[in-house]
């Protein structure tokens, strides 16, 4: 019997993260292991979309990898061969859920296994092309949406899943007719790609990677704790090497394996530790992004080891700092304007469109003010708050918007409070310190506990455009332009979408012009 040494080289590795993540060039490493010793070749049992990592991972293995034999089945002919005693191995990898629990009655474990190998992130996906857009559940009650493929929920955590959250948001009635049970994820894509439904149920790394991947698009994520659906656990099977699996299992916690899952669409099983970091990127950021950067971010890092940091502020104290320190990797302000500004200062290298805020007139839950229409803000008494022009995006368009609906002197005359930042703006709506504010749909959304909102008349309204730029005085400019392409995918702007943000400008209200004030 041949003695097998299984290795992770992370010097290896670090071109597939590259690969994986869009990079073009490996990132040097110094050279480190994680040995781990094994005597004899194994079997690893799990569900297809494991199969990509996996085998990524195996072939890092050296001479060892290439003796770990590797056994996928889509989930449903996987629990069917593991019921009829048909399928055997060393090492089960399952995801939690309905699937998990036949699986172990049919191994004969005596309770479900525990160890947490990594996470799986459910999605509704649709067709490229279909011009059928989900950004949220309730998007699929939309009448050109007639079919939905859904995985049988008896044996699929995202079908279990994604009938529970519509039970859990009432769209059931609304839905139930469109259901078509499919036997997998796997199906419920093809069900999509073959023009047989409109929308499906799959997992994220399945859309982004699978042999579908070209032809589904993400829609959004379904909800558990966050985007999250599933976590994968891993055992040893019975009448397997036990010593050898438990070991392999432990190789699947480390650094190294848990990148590779990560940059395959997996959340970690292993967070990184936050200072863990070798590369840090500076990004100020206008303070209404933050929901979802911070989600963004959270991601990227877990991908790829590169830590966003971003600094919140309104848009013109971070330009204005930028521009003293000409420090900062990307520059992301509220508006397009405030970008415009930089690359006139010589301080931008690229420019992407990410988001799309929209005005909407706000004031405290129970609109103690009585305001019905813009119009109302600029009677007598009417308390406003209002964004300092020189210091948040949000502040020109207000004043751009008053001017084009006539009132502008009588509103300035109602102002008690002038707001420097997006959140200091929200809080007074909230703690009622003002009757009325214009704010930025996504914030509004964000407070909709504390605030009501009316929309404006698209006459006089207008849609900042949100820029990311990545900066001429960058100290990792291949990295940050890798974070560029990250923010712009489909799987970020799910996340924004799901943070209440446009990622598409809505029909029939002007751009805001990307000239602004000099500050």
């Amino acid at each position: 019997m041949s003695k097998l040494s299984l290795v992770f080289a992370a010097a290896a590795l670090a071109g597939a993260l590259s690969a994986g993540c869009g990079r073009s060039e490996p990132t040097p490493a110094m050279p480190r292991v994680v040995p781990l010793e094994i005597e004899d070749s194994m079997t690893v049992v799990a569900p297809k979309v494991l199969e990509r990592p996996l085998r990524d991972m195996h072939e890092r293995m050296g001479d060892a990898g290439r003796n770990v034999v590797l056994e996928t089945r889509v989930i449903d002919e996987l629990l069917a061969e593991l019921e009829k005693g048909t399928l055997g191995g060393d090492v089960l990898l399952m995801p939690r859920g309905p699937a998990l629990a036949v699986a172990t009655k049919a191994l004969g474990l005596e309770r479900e296994p525990e160890d947490k190998v990594a996470g799986m992130i459910a999605v509704v996906t649709t067709s490229k092309g279909s011009g059928i857009k989900v950004k949220a559940l309730s998007d699929l009650a939309q009448p050109q949406i007639e079919s939905i493929a859904v995985p049988d929920a008896a044996y699929d955590a995202a079908g279990r899943l994604f009938l529970d959250a519509v039970a859990a948001t009432g769209l059931m009635e609304q839905i139930e007719d469109k259901l078509q049970t499919v036997p997998s994820p796997r199906a419920a894509m093809a069900a999509v790609t073959e023009g047989e439904a409109h929308a499906g149920v799959s997992y994220l790394p399945a859309v982004m990677f699978g042999k579908k991947s070209g032809s589904c698009s993400i829609g959004c994520f379904l909800p558990k704790d966050g985007p999250y659906a599933a976590d994968v656990v891993g055992c040893p099977m019975p009448g397997g090497k036990e010593a050898l699996a438990q070991a392999y299992l432990d190789a699947l916690t480390s650094d190294e394996a848990q990148a590779v899952l990560a940059c395959s669409g997996f959340q970690r099983g292993v967070p990184r530790d936050r200072g863990e970091a070798a590369t840090h990127l500076l990004i100020p950021c206008g303070a209404g992004l933050q929901p979802a950067m911070d989600e963004v971010g959270r991601v990227y890092y877990e991908r790829t080891g590169v830590r966003p940091d971003f600094s919140y502020a309104g848009s013109g104290m971070l330009l204005a700092t930028l521009d003293f320190t000409h420090e900062g990797d990307l520059y992301m302000p509220g508006e397009a304007f405030w970008v415009v500004l930089a690359e006139r200062r010589d301080l931008v290298a690229d420019t992407r469109a990410v988001v799309y805020f929209t005005p909407v007139l706000c004031f405290p839950e129970g609109n103690p003010g009585g305001i019905e229409s813009l119009a109302d803000i600029a009677k007598p008494g009417v308390r406003v708050a209002i964004g300092d022009p020189q210091a948040l995006a949000v502040g020109p368009v207000t004043q751009r918007i008053l001017e084009r609906a006539g009132i502008k002197d009588a509103v300035h005359d109602n102002v008690v409070m002038r707001g420097g930042c997006i959140p200091e703006l929200a809080n007074c709506i909230a703690m009622r310190g003002a009757d009325a504010c214009i704010l930025w749909d996504a914030v509004a959304e964000q407070h909709a506990d504390k605030m009501d909102w009316i929309e404006l008349d698209p006459e006089v309204n207008e849609v900042a455009e949100v820029l990311l730029a990545t900066l001429s005085c960058s100290s990792h400019p291949e990295e940050a332009a890798e974070f560029m392409d990250f923010v712009a995918s489909d799987e970020a702007a799910a996340i924004f979408e799901q943070q209440g943000f446009r990622t598409e400008a809505p029909e029939g209200i002007r751009l805001a012009p990307r000239e602004g004030p000099d500050v």
